[in-house]
């Protein structure tokens, strides 16, 4: 079911030391203008709060997060551990290039999973995934907008 674009809000986990923020980040900017969605990451507001507190905070208020287990970071790992315990909406993802397999617990590994191998191909896959949470409807057009529409094409291919 699409939702208000005001309350799009996705929070992303993932390990700050794996990838160039920059490079990383830029992924989840071209979806934010596709889909008008607003990724939220934990080190762009300074709080009062606990660093946990505030990421269950942005867990709480997002429509769903997303945690990139590429790595297998072990603070992105509470994190999921947290959102899992309060049964919130949440998608794991995670480059297998980047991940010792042998490391992920077998209950991790039987979870349906967004697998990238490129910044292209996990821009590929949330947008799939954004398509199915968001669902973009074409506007309503009016009959007489319609047919004044389909003259004005005509007219152009004669």
């Amino acid at each position: 079911m699409a939702e208000n674009s005001s309350s799009k809000s996705i929070f992303v986990a993932y390990a700050y030391n794996i990838y160039d923020k920059r490079d990383y980040r830029s992924v989840f900017a071209q979806l934010e203008k596709a889909y008008g969605v607003k990724f939220i990451f934990a080190d762009e507001k300074i709080t009062n709060m606990h660093i946990l507190q505030k990421i269950i905070s942005y867990i709480k208020a997002s429509d769903f997060s997303l945690f990139d287990i590429a790595g297998w970071n072990p603070n992105v790992t509470l994190e999921l551990g947290v959102a899992l315990a309060m049964s919130e909406n949440w998608y794991i993802c995670f480059n297998p290039e980047k991940t010792d397999l042998a490391d992920v617990p077998s209950d991790i590994k039987g979870i349906d999973r967004i697998q990238y191998k490129s910044f292209a191909d996990l821009a590929e896959k949330l947008a799939v995934l954004l398509e199915q949470r968001y669902p973009r409807v074409a506007a309503r057009v009016s009959l007489d907008d319609y047919l004044e529409n389909l003259k004005k094409e005509i007219v152009e291919l004669i």
